[in-house]
Order: structure tokens, then C-alpha cells, then sequence
């Protein structure tokens, strides 16, 4: 209970401390770069992603989740995204190949340990 309660601390002073960088970042983009208001933009909001994301990996780092559980569901949304791009026939193949992938990074998690995710 402890842990949890020291993570959404955590949580909070990371938000403060991002929303803080955030702004310096926005002063930096608007003042000094000189680049277009497209492209500070962007820049912008990566940072902001960026930030977010690296957040969330502490926090869930702090908590003791190990991030190794994430890699099935990661490479099997990064297939359907990739193979969603694809034409309407190729559906068929994006759920055969997103679910043999989804196992087999299963399998590798539970059954050998995720030594197979760690050596690549």
C-alpha cells in the first residue's frame, strides 16, 4: 500500500516536473529556434509524448512492473497497425500472422522466462 502510495506521489512530481520542462520547451521553440510554427508544433507535441512516456516507465519501473509484459501486446498492435494500412484482402493474413505473434511472444514470456525477448 506503501509503494502505491509513493508512486502516485512520484506520479505527481513527475507531472510537475514535465509540465515545467514543457514549458521552458515552448519558450525555446517560440523564441530562439526560428524554425515555422508547423514544425514548432511538432516538436512540441513529441516532447510533450516523449515526456509523458518517459513518466510512465518510471513510475511503472518504481512500482516493480516489469516491462517485459507489454511485448506481446506491443508487437501484436504494431502488426495489426502495420498490416491495418493494407488493402481489405489482406486482412485475413494480418489476424493469422497478429495472432500467431501475440502466442508466440506469450509462450516466450511464460515459458521461457522472456529469455527470448532479452537476447534480441
Amino acid at each position: 500500500m506503501l509503494t502505491i502510495i509513493r508512486a502516485i506521489f512520484l506520479s505527481l512530481i513527475l507531472y510537475w516536473l514535465s509540465k515545467n520542462l514543457l514549458g521552458i520547451v515552448r519558450i525555446w521553440l517560440r523564441t530562439g529556434s526560428g524554425l515555422p510554427l508547423a514544425t514548432e508544433a511538432l516538436l512540441y507535441k513529441l516532447c510533450k509524448i516523449l515526456l509523458v512516456s518517459i513518466s510512465a516507465v518510471l513510475v511503472l519501473h518504481y512500482i516493480g512492473i516489469d516491462l517485459i509484459v507489454f511485448a506481446p501486446f506491443g508487437g501484436a498492435m504494431g502488426l495489426g497497425i502495420g498490416f491495418g494500412l493494407c488493402p481489405l484482402d489482406g486482412n485475413l493474413l494480418l489476424l493469422r500472422v497478429a495472432w500467431f505473434w501475440l502466442l508466440l511472444e506469450v509462450w516466450l514470456v511464460r515459458c521461457c522466462n522472456g529469455v527470448g525477448n532479452r537476447d534480441i
